[in-house]
């Protein structure tokens, strides 16, 4: 590079300091006075790499512009957000088939849980209630009911099941157009 330079300048390849009458030495990237050439330079990804030096140019007087620069190799952090989703709002309980009565709607969910028809438990009770009745295998012979209490206005009410030392109970609510289970709990 040191001998590119200072041919340019009218030095003949000799740097500079270099005791008259002396042989050109060789400065390193040049070889019998003549520039090291490069490849193009290559893109992989998102770091620019150089390629190795290769040997003499071809043919031809060496360049007398500025000296050559090459490209640094650099590696780029990129950071991906994730995606972003919205989560999904379950949809509300909507009861499809309200019972007349606070017993009813009792009687309704424990057939249900009889018959293991969960589908059916649905109608009328809500998904906790369900799930929290479905939990418990029926019992032999099935539970005694016990009776319904009776609040004022429109107060829940609490229906209860006996079965052996086992105590059933659902939790009714009255609801536009009707009553609904909203709770159960079995008690040992």
């Amino acid at each position: 590079m040191l001998a590119l330079v200072a041919g340019a300048c009218g030095g003949a390849g000799k740097p500079a300091g270099a005791a008259k009458g002396a042989p050109p030495t060789e400065s390193p990237g040049t070889s019998a006075g003549h520039p090291t050439t490069r490849a193009p330079v290559e893109t992989v990804g998102t770091t620019t790499t150089a390629p190795p030096e290769t040997g003499p140019p071809e043919t031809g007087p060496p360049e007398t512009g500025p000296p050559a620069t090459y490209a640094k190799t650099t590696t780029a952090k990129t950071t991906a957000s994730p995606p972003t989703t919205k989560a999904k709002k379950p949809k509300p309980w909507v009861p499809t088939q309200l019972q007349p009565t606070i017993s009813q709607a009792a009687y309704a969910l424990v057939d249900a849980w009889a018959a293991h028809d969960r589908s059916a438990a649905l109608r009328d009770a809500t998904p906790a209630a369900v799930a929290a009745i479905f939990s418990y295998p029926y019992p032999p012979g099935g539970p005694q009911y016990r009776g319904c209490s009776t609040p004022p206005a429109n107060e829940p009410a609490a229906c209860v099941w006996r079965s052996g030392n086992d105590l059933l109970s659902l939790t009714v609510k009255v609801l536009a157009g009707g009553y609904a289970v909203t709770s159960a709990t079995l008690e040992s």
